[in-house]
């Protein structure tokens, strides 16, 4: 199939308004990705909505926000053309190797942040964000789709129907703020509960807040709060607990202000722990994730009490190696080793040290 100038491949993913394919530019010899929008037709809805992500996306130039190519239509095709990016989503890294260490749930919300603030003070609010949308790429965190954006406050750029104080009840399930469900007015802190959604899970793989329907949420959202992110997570920092909670809160003034106020809250928290710059923990943690499944925490994070975390945490075997040997360096220095030999101890000795390294 070929959507106008572009060779389209594989589908290497699915969007909240359409389906997204590896495709090639032969004219500018590069690789693109092409979402093709579903229903499209007559649909006026839908052409809504491509008009409004397309939109969204111009207005948008920030590194941590999928770049746009091109889009148009093709008979009666809709179609997005957007950079391709190499990366896993967060969602996959998570189910697949476990909840993100602390130095790397700082770092992602630092720069998920900033993808924020760029739509927020451009008026655009994303409404759809969960691990999914959120890809990892040498180094690089990508905040995509945009199908179903909302712009908010004075010159925002989605025309009069993208910025509507009535919309249609519409978000991810367990990431939809309450405001949203309610058909209230939106702003930028109705991103910040998605947002505390998402590193809720990224570090527990659960959801704060979950129920079989809309009535049923809003009930839980009236009466219940989430389980303290620390009795899931304890070696995550009662600050970094707190800040994800704080937007964790149904009424929308409880929230931190903004995403620019929230942003600044995250970077005093890696400071404090001896780092500065977020894309190298991402790198770090995706460089070791994908490749050997490492759980880990890089030298000089310093924790709140001030003891430095052991970089690498690696399997069963091989920490009893390392005590082993720590051992037995133990007893040769205090001529323990010796006294044992004494005791005629020496035909089963290396029996018992191979059986304890495992060997």
């Amino acid at each position: 199939m070929n959507v106008d100038r572009y060779e389209i491949h594989e589908q290497i993913g699915q969007g909240s308004t359409g389906v997204v394919y590896r495709g090639h530019d032969p004219k500018l010899n590069r690789d693109v990705a092409v979402k093709i929008f579903t229903a499209a037709g007559d649909d006026t809805a839908v052409r809504r909505r491509f008009a409004r992500e397309a939109r969204a996306l111009a207005s948008l130039n920030h590194p941590n926000v999928l770049e746009i190519f091109d889009f148009g239509a093709d008979d009666e095709t809709l179609y997005l053309v957007t950079e391709l990016v190499p990366g896993a989503d967060l969602g996959r890294l998570v189910r697949e190797r476990g909840p993100l260490p602390e130095p790397a749930l700082v770092a992602v919300a630092l720069e998920l942040c900033s993808a924020l603030v760029h739509a927020h003070g451009r008026g655009v609010i994303h409404r759809a964000l969960k691990p999914e949308n959120v890809l990892l790429a040498r180094g690089r965190l990508v905040l995509t789709d945009f199908g179903i954006v909302k712009g908010f406050g004075a010159g925002q750029p989605l025309g009069e129907e993208g910025g509507r104080r009535q919309t249609a009840v519409v978000g991810v399930p367990g990431y939809t703020a309450p405001e949203q469900l309610e058909q209230k007015a939106l702003d930028g802190r109705t991103d910040l509960f998605a947002f505390g959604v998402l590193l809720y899970f990224l570090a527990s793989r659960k959801l704060p807040y979950e129920a079989e329907n809309r009535d049923a949420l809003l009930e839980v959202f009236r009466k219940t709060r989430p389980e303290p992110l620390q009795r899931l997570r304890p070696d995550v920092s009662m600050d970094v607990a707190n800040l994800i909670h704080r937007c964790l809160q149904p009424i929308p003034n409880q929230r931190p202000e903004s995403a620019e106020r929230l942003r600044h809250s995250f970077q005093r928290v890696l400071e404090r722990r001896g780092q500065r710059d977020a894309r190298d923990l991402i790198a770090h943690y995706e460089r070791d994730a994908l490749m050997t499944g490492v759980a880990w925490a890089p030298v000089g994070f310093v924790e709140a009490t001030g003891e430095t975390p052991v970089p690498f945490r690696r399997t069963r075997r091989r920490h009893r190696r390392l005590l082993v040997a720590v051992a037995l360096a133990l007893v040769v220095g205090a001529g323990g080793l010796g006294a044992a030999v004494a005791l005629g101890w020496r035909p089963e000795l290396p029996r018992i040290v191979s059986r304890l390294l495992g060997r």
